[in-house]
This record gives structure tokens, sequence and C-alpha cells, in this order.
């Protein structure tokens, strides 16, 4: 769905030691340069794929606490909305993205909700807050990395928000959470995901259809994992 307001995130602004970084900017679907106060990006798109899946992480993690919640033993989670869908594409390098789905019968409003990321066996995350809409009943939200270009080449179609944050190769894990409470995840918190069940680099992880709501603890029943991108269905 069309957001309707912009949104611009600047990360390492306030941070000692960020050096010469420059913010990084999200913008969101039907952004102007005027809208954001910042040029919208350019790219050249080679369509080779050259994503070595390194993964240096060089963003700003701005959630400073260690997660005691996600990540391990039993089930908890729930909710309202779950992550149905994360893909690091096999064609293009910069599109990769987390689907959010509201399987509820009532719009559920994303105030106060996110997507965090966390890099390489990280217990630190990376945090794109949510903007201030309603999802509705049965609707989807798509949060792509932070290259438009690429995802509309790769779909035809925009996603409803992009963040440098979402930018998973294969062995990163993902929270949705709801203000403190983790009502899903993709993946381990702590654990690298190199050579694990979840591992999704160059693949298409989605959800079972039995699946109803989130979980605080990976389960890898509740997944298919399809390498390639031919399975890749942002937003549907």
């Amino acid at each position: 769905m069309r957001a309707s307001l912009p949104l611009t995130i600047a990360l390492c602004t306030s941070l000692s030691g960020c050096g010469s970084l420059s913010p990084l900017a999200v913008y969101l679907k039907g952004d102007t340069a005027s809208d954001t106060g910042f040029p919208l990006p350019t790219f050249a798109d080679a369509d080779a794929d050259a994503d070595a899946d390194t993964d240096t992480d060089t963003d700003t993690d701005t959630d400073t606490t260690t997660d005691t919640t996600g990540g391990g033993g039993g089930g908890g989670g729930g909710g309202p909305l779950f992550i149905s869908e994360v893909v690091d594409h096999a064609d293009f390098a910069d599109v990769k993205f987390v689907e959010i789905h509201n399987p509820s019968g009532s719009p559920v409003t994303l105030t106060g909700w996110a997507v965090k990321r966390y890099s390489n066996g990280s217990t630190l995350a990376a945090e794109f807050p949510l903007p201030d809409e309603d999802l509705p009943s049965g609707g989807y939200f798509v949060v792509a990395n932070n290259n438009p270009d690429e995802f509309l080449a790769a779909f035809g179609r925009d996603a409803n928000a992009y963040s440098p944050v979402i930018n998973g190769n294969g062995n990163d894990a993902y929270e949705l959470v709801d203000g403190s409470s983790v009502v899903d995840i993709y993946g381990e918190v702590g654990v690298n995901g190199d050579d694990t069940p979840w591992f999704y680099e160059d693949s298409v992880a989605t959800r079972a259809p039995s699946v109803s709501e989130g979980r605080s603890a990976w389960d890898a029943s509740e997944w298919n994992i399809t390498p390639g991108a031919g399975s890749a269905s942002p937003g549907l």
C-alpha cells in the first residue's frame, strides 16, 4: 500500500566515532527530491549479481541492547503481524527485502513496530521503525534494501519502504518487534547463519501457508527456503 507521508531516517548523526559517514536516507515510495530534502539515488543496474555476500555491516547499529527475548527456546511471539517472506535476490545484488503480513480480521496500526537486523551472529541490532500508517486486514508491507531502482527492475513495482537496514546476505537474522516485544523472528539472534537450516543466501524464504502468527524462536518447520529468485513475490 502507498505510504501517506515521506519518511527520512538519518543514522549516525549524533553518535561519536561515526567519522565521515553521511546520513543514510530512507525513502518511502512516492517520494520526490523536494519531499525528502535529499537527492533521490540513481543507480547503474548491471544485472550481473556481483553479490559476494561478504556483509561487512558498515551501518550504525542503533539498538545497543542485547536481545534477551528471541532466538532461543520456547515459542512465544504471536500478535497480529508476522514475517511472511525474506529474500536475498539471486540476480540483483542490492535487492533484499522483508515482507510483513497481517492475517487478522482488522487493520493494524504500524506505529511503534520495527524490523531489526542482527548481522553475522551479532546480538546488537540495526533497526528500521515502520511508518505511522495502517496495514489492512490481509495486507502485506514490504521493506526493501535502499535501492528502489533495482527493486523496480526486479519486480516491476515498488516496495512500501526502503532502508539500508534491510541488507541481509543470507546469514543475518531478522526480528519483527512491537515496542520492546519480539513478535516474530527469522533465524537466531547471536548465531551466524552460515551452514544453518535458515541460511538464505541468493534464496527466497517463505512462511508455510498454515502459519497464522509469529514466534519469538526460530522454527524451521514453518519455513520453505528455495534457491534462486523465481519464487520471490513481494506484497503478494
